[in-house]
């Protein structure tokens, strides 16, 4: 696959179970001053990672008031499930003492976890 510029990308996409790309292992950042058009958004990844791998674990925090350790359970994966859908809403209210770990971990998630955070416009 060559990219941006003629740049060959180093790493293959995953696939899903259709042969598209996989959902997981990726994020979805939503951004928009409708929330109706963001939730659908939302709605869809979940969609799709649940079509991908129906036993996924949807997993669903808010910036508001999150803490470290319940981001690090949420995107450490779960002991019941191979795969996470870890949706992050408000994510312009994360604390600013957990930013640089959220977005770290959302630039590389693990390959058994999909991500969607919204960030509402205002």
């Amino acid at each position: 696959m060559t990219g941006r510029g003629g740049r060959t990308a180093s790493r293959s996409a995953a696939r899903g179970r259709d042969g598209g790309e996989s959902v997981f292992g990726r994020t979805l950042l939503v951004h928009g001053p409708e929330t109706l058009l963001s939730d659908r958004a939302v709605a869809r990844r979940i969609s799709a990672a649940q079509a991908e791998n129906p036993q996924a674990e949807i997993v669903r925090l808010s910036g508001t008031g999150m803490d470290g350790a319940a981001f690090l359970e949420a995107s450490g994966g779960s002991l019941f499930s191979q795969a996470t859908v870890l949706v992050v809403t408000e994510l312009c209210d994360v604390d600013k003492d957990l930013f640089d770990m959220v977005s770290a971990t959302a630039a590389n998630p693990p390959r058994n976890s999909a991500w969607c955070s919204s960030i509402p416009a205002g």
